[in-house]
Protein backbone atom coordinates (compact mmCIF):
# COMPACT_ATOMS: atom_id res chain seq x y z
CA UNK A 1 0.00 0.00 0.00
CA UNK A 2 1.23 3.59 -0.73
CA UNK A 3 -0.25 7.01 0.20
CA UNK A 4 -2.83 8.15 -2.65
CA UNK A 5 -4.07 11.17 -0.67
CA UNK A 6 -1.26 13.79 -2.69
CA UNK A 7 -1.33 12.10 -5.60
CA UNK A 8 -1.19 14.06 -8.83
CA UNK A 9 -2.28 12.98 -12.69
CA UNK A 10 -2.07 16.16 -14.19
CA UNK A 11 0.06 15.48 -17.60
CA UNK A 12 1.63 18.35 -20.41
CA UNK A 13 1.19 17.04 -23.86
CA UNK A 14 2.57 19.57 -26.48
CA UNK A 15 2.34 22.28 -24.78
CA UNK A 16 -1.22 22.27 -23.24
CA UNK A 17 -1.25 21.02 -19.00
CA UNK A 18 -4.60 18.87 -19.13
CA UNK A 19 -5.60 16.95 -15.48
CA UNK A 20 -5.16 13.53 -16.42
CA UNK A 21 -4.37 11.29 -19.25
CA UNK A 22 -7.45 11.49 -20.65
CA UNK A 23 -8.37 12.03 -24.20
CA UNK A 24 -12.12 12.07 -25.72
CA UNK A 25 -11.95 10.71 -29.16
CA UNK A 26 -13.38 12.60 -32.05
CA UNK A 27 -17.04 11.35 -33.47
CA UNK A 28 -19.42 13.19 -35.79
CA UNK A 29 -22.89 13.64 -35.48
CA UNK A 30 -23.09 14.50 -31.46
CA UNK A 31 -26.55 16.35 -32.28
CA UNK A 32 -28.06 12.81 -32.74
CA UNK A 33 -27.74 12.32 -28.79
CA UNK A 34 -27.79 16.48 -28.13
CA UNK A 35 -29.60 18.46 -30.69
CA UNK A 36 -28.53 22.25 -28.98
CA UNK A 37 -25.37 21.41 -27.79
CA UNK A 38 -23.83 18.78 -30.08
CA UNK A 39 -20.16 18.77 -30.18
CA UNK A 40 -19.65 21.84 -28.51
CA UNK A 41 -21.45 20.63 -25.10
CA UNK A 42 -18.40 17.75 -25.15
CA UNK A 43 -15.91 20.69 -25.99
CA UNK A 44 -17.24 22.57 -22.65
CA UNK A 45 -17.62 19.37 -20.74
CA UNK A 46 -13.97 18.35 -21.59
CA UNK A 47 -12.69 21.64 -21.13
CA UNK A 48 -14.21 21.97 -17.68
CA UNK A 49 -12.70 18.79 -16.69
CA UNK A 50 -9.61 19.80 -18.00
CA UNK A 51 -8.89 16.94 -20.75
CA UNK A 52 -8.56 17.13 -24.40
CA UNK A 53 -10.91 16.95 -26.79
CA UNK A 54 -10.73 15.43 -30.14
CA UNK A 55 -12.99 17.02 -33.20
CA UNK A 56 -14.38 14.98 -35.76
CA UNK A 57 -14.22 16.59 -39.44
CA UNK A 58 -17.57 14.76 -39.45
CA UNK A 59 -19.38 17.03 -36.75
CA UNK A 60 -22.69 18.02 -36.67
CA UNK A 61 -21.49 21.37 -35.34
CA UNK A 62 -19.13 23.62 -36.84
CA UNK A 63 -15.20 23.84 -36.20
CA UNK A 64 -15.57 27.95 -34.90
CA UNK A 65 -18.55 26.68 -32.76
CA UNK A 66 -16.71 23.77 -31.40
CA UNK A 67 -13.75 26.19 -30.73
CA UNK A 68 -15.65 28.99 -29.40
CA UNK A 69 -17.92 26.62 -27.05
CA UNK A 70 -14.23 24.97 -25.36
CA UNK A 71 -13.08 28.41 -24.22
CA UNK A 72 -8.91 27.35 -24.93
CA UNK A 73 -8.46 25.74 -28.05
CA UNK A 74 -5.12 23.81 -26.64
CA UNK A 75 -7.25 21.24 -25.76
CA UNK A 76 -9.14 20.15 -28.64
CA UNK A 77 -7.39 18.23 -31.20
CA UNK A 78 -8.70 18.14 -34.56
CA UNK A 79 -9.58 14.77 -36.99
CA UNK A 80 -8.73 15.98 -40.58
CA UNK A 81 -9.24 13.24 -43.03
CA UNK A 82 -7.44 13.86 -46.74
CA UNK A 83 -10.12 13.76 -48.92
CA UNK A 84 -10.15 13.27 -52.84
CA UNK A 85 -10.69 16.76 -53.30
CA UNK A 86 -7.27 18.59 -51.68
CA UNK A 87 -9.13 21.48 -51.63
CA UNK A 88 -11.49 21.14 -49.21
CA UNK A 89 -9.30 19.58 -46.97
CA UNK A 90 -7.14 22.48 -47.34
CA UNK A 91 -9.94 25.14 -46.21
CA UNK A 92 -11.39 23.04 -43.64
CA UNK A 93 -7.71 23.49 -42.17
CA UNK A 94 -7.49 26.90 -43.01
CA UNK A 95 -10.67 28.16 -40.96
CA UNK A 96 -9.71 25.88 -38.13
CA UNK A 97 -8.97 27.91 -34.92
CA UNK A 98 -7.74 24.77 -33.73
CA UNK A 99 -4.60 24.54 -35.88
Amino acid sequence: MRPVDKCDTTVTMLGATYSMPVFVTPAGVHKLADREGGEGATARACERASVACGVSQHATTSIEDVAAAAGRANHLWYQCYILLDRGITADLVARSPLL
